[in-house]
């Protein structure tokens, strides 16, 4: 199995361009990685789950607070902020 990761990365849209948002990882990311493993067929099918993923990923989108604070977010880690 591989290596859990702390952090992931999510795709937003915002005002017609798309952002990457990094998160903490919680159960419901470990539950969402062990499903698509599971619904997986591999082998000669392996094109066929990619392009389910890419169907099933939509860009959430965000309205305009929660785009203020993933930038508060961003600015507060590069500035060393956050204590």
């Amino acid at each position: 199995m591989k290596a859990k990761q702390a952090t992931t990365t999510d795709r937003v849209s915002y005002a017609g361009a798309k952002y990457d948002v990094q998160r903490q990882r919680n159960e419901k990311d470990v539950r969402k990685d062990q499903i698509t493993e599971k619904r997986k067929l591999g082998g000669a099918c392996d094109g066929l789950d990619e392009l389910v993923q890419m169907i099933g990923d939509k860009d959430k989108n965000v309205n305009c607070m929660q785009k203020t604070r993933i930038d508060w977010d961003k600015h507060t880690k590069e500035e060393n902020l956050e204590a």
